[in-house]
C-alpha cells in the first residue's frame, strides 16, 4: 500500500517504484505480527513465524503463510518426487521402481516453539514430527520416538531403529551435516546397538521418558538374526566407503542438501557410503520461502522455478553499490555471479535475502544456478574478502598437494599475508 503496488502493469514498473528492500525494512512489520496482529504482511493469517539461522549476521523472523506452503509442497516437494522417480531406477543397480515399501530414516526433530498473542507458532520452518502425523508410518524410527526432547537421544534411536530395518532405502534430513552425525553416532555405538536389535532391549543409559520408553518396546523387538547379519559387519568407517551397502544392501540415497557451506559435509559421507549411494541435494530453498529444484539427482545445481517467486539478480561487482541495477531472469550470463533478489506472496518486495549464486545454464528459460556462497561470510583480516567456499578450495587444493604427501592434517593455523606477491612464498 504505501508504494501503491496494486496499480503497476509490469514489471519495469514494479522496479521503478519499489526500491530494493532488506530485513530491516520488514522489522516494523514483523513487530506487528509479532505482538499478534494479522494480515500485516500479506491477506492470510500466517501460519508460522520462521527463524532463519542467521549465517550471515542476526536471525530474521519471517511470516509464512498457507500460501507458501502450497507452493513448496506442489512445486517443489512433488516435483522431487517426480524427479526421482524417473531416476533412482537408473542410478541404482537393484531398484527396479520407486517409489515402494522401503522406508525411509528421517532425521528430523520437534522443534521448541513459542506462540505470538494470536497463538502463531514461531520457531523454525522446517518439517517437523507434528507436521503430518500420518507420514510418520513411512520412516524407520517408530512414531513415539519423536515425543522425546534430547535431540541426542533421538539421534540414538533413529540410528537404532534404522539399524534393525534391512531394506532402508533412504537417509534424509535438511543438511548434510546432520547426516554425518547420524553415521559418527553408528560409528560410536556399534557394538551397543547390535546388542540392543539382539535382546530387544533399549539402552538404559538413554534419558526417555517412562511412556515413550514403554511404548517403544513394542518396536524394539529381539532380533538375533538381524543382529547375526550385522555382527558380520566390520564396525562403521573399516570398508573403504562400502560399508553403507553391506548393512542396508539396498540403501541407494541420501536426500540432502551438500552443496554452498555444506559441500564438505557430503564428501565426508563418501567415507561411510562410498560411490554406491547417491547424495540428492533436492531443492534451493530457505525460511524465505522455496526458489529452486534439482532436476539432476548427481548434479548440485538448481533450476529457479518460475512459478514460486519473481526473481531479480545483482551483478556482484555492483553489490556494495548504493542503488544497484538488477537484471531479470532472462538477462543472466553464464558462468556469472549474482547476488539474489526475490518476492513472493509472504510478502517480501524485492529482498536481497543475501545469497550469491552463479548462473550454470538455462533449462528452457529458467536460469539453472548453482549457490556460491551467503553475502557477509568472508574471511577479512586484511581486506581480502575471502569467501568461505574460496577458502575451502584453496585449504583442499594444498592438502591434495604433493608437499603433504603422506601427511594427515588434524589442527591447522592460518595467517594472514595482505602484501603477498603470488607465487613468492613467505618465510615461516
Amino acid at each position: 500500500k504505501e508504494h501503491n503496488l496494486g496499480t503497476i502493469r509490469s514489471r519495469e514498473e514494479f522496479v521503478q517504484r519499489m526500491p530494493l528492500t532488506t530485513y530491516e525494512h520488514y522489522k516494523p512489520y514483523v513487530d506487528r505480527v509479532l505482538a499478534g496482529e494479522d494480515q500485516v504482511m500479506f491477506p492470510d493469517k500466517p501460519r508460522i513465524v520462521g527463524i532463519t539461522s542467521g549465517t550471515s549476521g542476526s536471525p530474521a523472523f519471517i511470516p509464512v503463510g498457507s500460501k507458501q506452503r502450497a507452493i513448496f509442497f506442489l512445486e517443489g516437494i512433488a516435483l522431487v518426487f517426480d524427479q526421482m522417480s524417473q531416476q533412482i531406477p537408473s542410478i541404482s543397480d537393484d531398484i527396479t521402481s520407486w517409489p515402494n515399501l522401503q522406508r525411509t530414516c528421517k532425521l528430523m526433530y520437534e522443534p521448541k516453539f513459542r506462540c505470538t498473542p494470536a497463538g502463531v507458532k514461531v520457531g523454525p520452518n522446517s518439517s517437523a514430527p507434528s507436521d503430518n502425523k500420518g507420514l510418520l508410518k513411512v520412516y524407520t524410527t517408530p512414531a513415539p520416538a519423536f515425543g522425546i526432547q534430547s535431540e541426542q537421544s533421538l539421534l540414538y534411536l533413529h540410528c537404532l531403529f534404522a539399524l534393525k530395518d534391512r531394506n532402508l532405502g533412504i537417509v534424509e534430513s535438511n543438511f548434510a551435516h546432520n547426516v554425518c552425525n547420524f553415521f559418527n553416532c553408528l560409528e560410536n555405538n556399534w557394538a551397543e546397538m547390535v546388542e540392543s536389535i539382539k535382546l530387544g532391549t533399549l539402552p538404559s543409559h538413554l534419558p526417555i521418558e517412562p511412556e515413550i520408553r514403554e511404548n517403544l518396546k513394542v518396536a524394539m523387538k529381539a532380533d538375533p538374526a538381524r543382529a547375526a547379519e550385522l555382527e558380520a559387519v566390520n564396525p562403521p568407517g573399516t570398508e573403504n566407503g562400502e560399508w553403507a551397502r553391506l548393512v542396508w544392501p539396498h540403501f541407494h540415497t541420501i536426500l540432502s542438501v551438500d552443496t554452498g557451506s555444506s559441500a564438505i559435509y557430503g564428501q565426508k559421507l563418501r567415507r561411510w557410503i562410498g560411490n554406491t549411494v547417491q547424495i540428492y541435494s533436492p531443492l534451493y530453498a530457505a525460511t524465505e520461502g522455496f526458489m529452486g529444484i534439482n532436476l539432476d539427482m548427481k548434479a548440485k545445481c538448481y533450476a529457479l522455478h518460475p512459478k514460486a517467486a519473481f526473481y531479480e539478480f545483482i551483478p556482484v561487482e555492483s553489490m556494495d553499490e548504493p542503488n544497484p541495477k538488477t537484471k531479470f531472469i532472462e538477462e543472466l550470463t553464464p558462468g556469472s555471479a549474482y547476488e539474489l533478489v526475490v518476492t513472493n506472496v509472504t510478502g517480501l518486495y524485492r529482498y536481497r535475502i543475501g545469497d550469491v549464486i552463479s548462473c550454470v545454464s538455462y533449462h528452457g528459460q529458467s536460469p539453472v544456478i548453482e549457490f556460491g556462497y551467503r553475502k557477509g561470510q568472508f574471511l577479512n583480516a586484511k581486506g581480502e574478502m575471502f569467501s568461505e567456499r574460496e577458502f575451502f578450495q584453496a585449504l583442499k587444493t594444498a592438502v591434495l598437494s604433493p608437499a603433504f604427501s603422506g601427511y594427515r592434517v588434524t589442527k591447522a593455523r592460518f595467517q594472514s599475508f595482505p602484501n603477498l606477491i603470488p607465487g613468492i612464498w613467505p618465510d615461516r
